[in-house]
């Protein structure tokens, strides 16, 4: 891996001016202005659930890997269904090359503007996939008694 940053795509997020012209006002800067959230999330088969909210987004295509990092929140309710449409496991039962990390789902977190807590509230996943050209995490937490964040990071080396 070139680096765990760069693998990523999660150099400093105010280091690269592209999203200033990106059509799409929940990419946040540093996203490549000519993938749009929906081609990313289909080119790196990511299921974003109907209905969620606070959508933003960082994705890149220009190096190795293409990746996307997203956020996003939904009801707690619908945690297992998120979980279970993107093929995700509890990272401690992940044994692959196929998963991230949490550093760099918290690095990825950091990238499209979130701040992650600690404490119970808190899991991290990995792919249960055995694709190994796709690596993929996610972790989410509560924010209040009924809304989830979720935070993705999805790399294709492809």
């Amino acid at each position: 891996m070139v680096s765990l940053l760069a693998a990523c795509g999660l150099q400093g997020a105010g280091e690269d001016p592209l999203t200033d012209e990106h059509p799409d006002p929940r990419a946040v800067r540093g996203s490549d202005p000519d993938i749009s959230l929906d081609q990313a999330l289909q080119d790196l088969r990511f299921d974003l659930p109907p209905g969620a909210g606070q959508v933003r987004f960082k994705s890149r295509n220009d190096s190795a890997p293409y990746y996307l990092n997203l956020t996003f929140t939904v009801p707690c309710r619908q945690v297992t269904e998120v979980v279970q449409d993107n093929d995700l496991i509890d990272l401690r039962q992940a044994d692959g090359p196929h998963s991230i990390g949490e550093d760099a789902l918290k690095r990825a977190a950091e990238a499209v503007g979130v701040q992650v807590p600690s404490g119970p509230s808190l899991r991290f996943y990995a792919s249960k996939s055995d694709l190994a050209t796709y690596k993929r995490g996610a972790l989410h937490f509560a924010l209040d008694g009924s809304s989830c964040r979720f935070v993705a990071a999805v790399e294709d080396y492809g």
